[in-house]
């Protein structure tokens, strides 16, 4: 059994339409999770130049999952 064996088969047990599966070893996850702020499975990060469209669009993602009823969200 080789890794890439292994995350065949959890990619196709646990398969949403829709959705990737993202499969990386723990170190690396928090590695990513430090350096981008980012500390959930999903994040959205908004960068621009202009402040007030940087705010704009953050608001506009977080009212558009909201309305979709996902718990969870909450501006960073």
């Amino acid at each position: 059994m080789t890794i890439d064996k292994i995350i065949d088969e959890l990619d196709r047990t646990v398969r949403l339409p829709g959705l990737a599966n993202l499969w990386v070893p723990p170190i690396r996850n928090r590695i990513d999770m430090l350096s981008t702020g980012i500390k959930s499975p999903i994040g959205i990060k908004v960068s621009g130049t202009v402040l007030s469209d940087i705010d704009a669009t953050a608001q506009s993602i977080e009212g558009g999952s909201q309305n979709r009823a996902w718990r969870g969200v909450c501006p960073g």
